[in-house]
């Protein structure tokens, strides 16, 4: 069958829009390493891909879980069923932010103790950096959900158009706080969370809701109260949960691996202690807990946010 005009106009747009995301998506990703190299020397780039490759490897194996039901997302939108979209949308949020609360408490406090076992302790970046670092890893995993419902909708154009923003704001920021502010790796961390705040987080979530859902007016309960509500409460928590085992390695003459290992554990443990706590009685988080046999098209229009 032959396509029609309005139909390839339409796969060449999603082309454009997919080929914008991904040159956008590389451009920040290799901004960071190309500043620091430029104005810091190869040295400290050394020291800080030891951070990063243990962050990135992290990341990617916890976007694979997430992505993997992207196709069924997608078959669950082909239904038309927008209350039961949305419903699953939060859920796959809690989903993520449970999954990446709980690693980026686990990498605050083992990245130092693991670097110091594994490279020495001239590869060590200060505690401060480290959250920095923690910080972006935190933000920008946060991102995925909406990533995933971005591409099962189909929504390349307007975020291919989205990234090139992105792109340019981010190598801006981190430029200036890098060259003028002078804060070095914590500069340009800072201009990648920064972009991620003021650009990402928040149009991701509105594109779905504008133009999947097509529930503009649920957009600002969900975003300030589910999306940024929850990312202020998971970092505080994941914060005094670090000072709490950093202050017990203090009493710790053990090597700085087993360190690491015991505050893996610790902190992995704490965390999902503390999130039953807070989530045990909220309707995805017990969707979540029988297995999926709730019917989300039980939920009332009053409760989707």
């Amino acid at each position: 069958m032959r396509l029609n005009h309005t139909d390839i106009r339409q796969i060449r747009s999603n082309i454009v829009g997919m080929v914008g995301s991904r040159v956008g998506s590389i451009v920040v990703r290799s901004t960071d390493n190309l500043l620091l190299s430029a104005f810091m020397g190869l040295a400290i780039v050394g020291v800080y891909s030891n951070y990063l490759l243990i962050v990135t490897s992290v990341s990617t194996i916890l976007s694979k879980l997430v992505s993997s039901v992207t196709a069924s997302i997608g078959n669950l939108i082909a239904e038309k069923d927008v209350s039961k979209s949305l419903f699953i949308y939060r859920t796959h949020f809690y989903i993520n932010l449970i999954m990446t609360t709980v690693t980026a408490a686990c990498l605050l406090v083992a990245l130092n103790p693991f670097v110091r076992a594994w490279a020495g302790k001239n590869y060590v970046l200060t505690n401060s950096t480290v959250i920095i670092i923690v910080l972006n890893y935190f933000i920008d995993q946060l991102r995925q959900s909406s990533i995933v419902f971005v591409s099962a909708y189909g929504l390349f154009v307007p975020n291919g158009k989205k990234s090139v923003v992105e792109a340019v704001i981010n190598f801006i920021l981190s430029l200036t706080l890098l060259t003028v502010f002078h804060l070095g790796i914590k500069g340009v961390l800072i201009g990648t969370i920064l972009t991620n705040l003021v650009v990402n987080s928040w149009f991701e979530p509105f594109i779905i809701f504008k133009k999947g859902f097509a529930m503009t007016d649920h957009f600002k309960k969900f975003y300030f109260k589910t999306y940024f509500g929850n990312m202020i409460l998971m970092g505080f928590l994941i914060g005094i949960a670090a000072i709490l085992i950093t202050w017990l390695d203090t009493y710790l003459a053990w090597p700085t691996l087993s360190i690491a290992i015991i505050n893996v554990v610790l902190a992995s443990t704490v965390l999902m202690v503390i999130v039953f706590i807070i989530y045990r009685r909220q309707e995805n988080f017990i969707y979540i807990k029988v297995d999926c046999k709730i019917n989300p098209n039980a939920v009332r229009t009053k409760k989707i946010s």
